[in-house]
């Protein structure tokens, strides 16, 4: 319980959550009286949807209507916002097309749509907050309008079927969504080995944990610093390859991946950790012992590792290792 605290204390500090970008909006504060923003759907039993929070748009609903395989929810006024838990669990949502005017969708506004396969998000869209599309089981393609500048943690945790990102924000592969250097989402789907894509330094709080299928992970030189859980209780993972710019691995960056085997790390000066940044976790408390995993390092500094603080932990597990 000690360490769930303190993680959720810390979260807010460790990478952006949800902050509200100042833009220039094109849509004016007193709209045209006859304006309305209208939101189109389907959905899996051709039935208009429940909507979770119909009180999150911060304009009113002023009509829903579904026929002829489409719904549509008109709005009185320009809608800005879809709000905190909008349409989260609406289990029967299949598809949207969002109004032009959508600048913010906030955090859980999609959580939960198990069937949600399709959404288009307008060009103006700036922010896009925490678990927005958190646990979209079905969506599996999603494109980012270049409009975008804030992606949260966590906006597509869980999102098991997501294969590819399109957009100026995701990343040559079509596997990750880059935001200032930091890797903030992945897009797992029938992927067991990765190498982190260019364009990125830097991985983003908890953006692989969880990643059951994933045995095999390689950070490139150019990384610099894996942050908190970033492969936190990644089950299967078995090697990890570290490139020789990578400086820190933060708290519990690694824990509870509980069939690692081997961790090479091809840089001279060990890495900061802590620890916990290879640690397991007891029956999910905070006490915690080392994982059972081996650790191969550059031959000459193999002194180095074994007398750093928190390597020396593991010192019978560190090895000299040939990179060339």
């Amino acid at each position: 319980m000690k360490r769930l605290l303190l993680y959720f204390m810390l979260l807010p500090i460790l990478c952006t959550s949800c902050w509200y970008l100042e833009y220039e909006d094109p849509y004016p504060s007193v709209p045209h009286p006859d304006y309305k923003s209208v939101m189109y759907y389907t959905t899996t039993d051709g039935l208009p949807i429940n909507i979770t929070n119909p009180d999150s748009f911060g304009i009113d609903i002023i009509e829903m209507t579904y026929a002829d395989g489409e719904g549509t929810i008109t709005f009185d006024g320009i809608a800005r916002h879809i709000g905190y838990k909008a349409f989260s669990e609406c289990e029967n949502l299949k598809s949207v097309i969002l109004p032009d005017s959508i600048r913010i969708i906030d955090d859980n506004a999609f959580y939960r749509c198990t069937n949600l396969d399709s959404i288009t998000l307008p060009n103006g869209l700036k922010t896009i907050c925490m678990y927005a599309f958190g646990e979209c089981k079905k969506l599996s393609s999603i494109s980012i309008p270049d409009s975008v500048e804030n992606v949260s943690i966590y906006t597509f945790k869980g999102c098991d079927g997501l294969r590819e990102f399109k957009g100026k924000l995701a990343s040559e592969d079509g596997r990750t969504l880059i935001v200032d250097n930091y890797i903030y989402a992945f897009a797992p789907a029938d992927l067991t080995e990765y190498t982190l894509p260019e364009g990125a330094t830097n991985i983003c709080t908890g953006v692989f944990s969880e990643q059951h299928n994933l045995t095999s992970v390689t950070i490139p030189e150019w990384y610099m610093r894996v942050s908190r859980a970033a492969f936190y209780k990644c089950s299967s993972l078995e090697t990890v390859v570290i490139g020789g710019g990578v400086y820190e691995m933060d708290i519990e960056a690694f824990a509870n991946c509980t069939a690692l085997k081997s961790v090479y790390i091809n840089r001279n000066n060990p890495p900061e950790i802590h620890n916990d940044t290879f640690a397991e976790y007891i029956n999910d408390t905070y006490a915690s012992k080392l994982l059972d995993c081996d650790f191969y390092v550059p031959e000459e500094a193999l002194s180095f590792y074994k007398n750093a603080e928190y390597w020396k932990e593991y010192k019978e597990h560190i090895h000299g290792y040939n990179f060339e």
